[in-house]
């Protein structure tokens, strides 16, 4: 019984910890959603789709390719040194790669996106007056529901997804 306490709340713990960094990543999505809708008429859900892309894209860049950069400065120089050309190939297809690697995973979480909403609204239609804070702490709340949700299909439901998203991460 004592060890059923201890998970829970090592769950509820590790449910916290990724929440906030949803918090981090939902706090850039929103900023960048406001920006989308002055650009043109487009529906919330198109202005999320690509809010997720741009975050995915840069989280690839920090994934991939900024290792590559930081290696080629200390590597000794070979017999067969590759070309600038070389280089402008392997970048060019790691872009492309990049790209639809981060449309896929955008299109992977809309739902979560959707579902983080549709929570997040139901939390702040609870009060009638509320300031900016209890918003945060509403949307904060959802993001809690969203993270354990995830917790929960990633270990009962699809425990491959985990190894199977880092390989087509690092590996498509």
């Amino acid at each position: 019984m004592v060890d059923l306490i201890a998970s829970v709340l090592d769950l509820l713990k590790g449910t916290i910890v990724i929440a906030i960094v949803l918090l981090i990543f939902s706090l850039i999505g929103s900023f960048l959603i406001n920006k989308l809708k002055k650009f043109g008429k487009k529906s919330w859900l198109i202005n999320a789709l690509i809010a997720s892309f741009i975050i995915f894209f840069v989280l690839m860049i920090l994934l991939y390719l900024l290792p590559y950069i930081f290696s080629t400065k200390n590597v000794e120089i070979p017999e067969n040194q590759p070309t600038m050309y070389d280089y402008a190939i392997f970048y060019i297809i790691q872009f492309l790669r990049m790209i639809f690697v981060s449309v896929i995973l955008a299109l992977i979480s809309m739902p979560f996106i959707v579902l983080g909403s549709i929570i997040s609204d139901y939390f702040n239609k609870k009060q009638k007056k509320q300031t900016s804070f209890q918003k945060w702490i509403g949307h904060f709340k959802a993001l809690i529901i969203i993270a354990l949700l995830l917790y929960l299909l990633l270990l009962f439901v699809m425990p491959w997804l985990v190894s199977s998203l880092l390989f087509f991460i690092f590996f498509s």
